[in-house]
């Protein structure tokens, strides 16, 4: 119930998305998440693809979870650039 309804109260800085993605734990990360609200995980998927952060095993955790892939998103952006 906490991941579809969230509770949106809680304020993301970049510093804390970074340190969502490159810096916490694989546990640490999942109960951070299920504390955010659909569009704060959209935040975070965003950050992740805008600074090509790629952590695989949290990438997989966000897609099966939430539908946002951050791999193929930042795929699709680094191959855009190029052209």
């Amino acid at each position: 119930l906490a991941r579809e309804r969230g509770y949106g109260n809680i304020t993301l800085t970049d510093k804390d998305k970074e340190a969502l993605l490159k810096f916490k734990p694989m546990a640490e990360f999942k109960a951070a998440l299920k504390q955010y609200s659909i569009d704060q995980i959209q935040e975070i998927f965003m950050y992740a693809v805008d600074n090509e952060i790629v952590d695989f095993h949290k990438s997989e955790y966000i897609k099966q979870n939430y539908g946002f892939d951050i791999a193929t998103a930042v795929k699709n952006k680094v191959s855009a650039e190029e052209d």
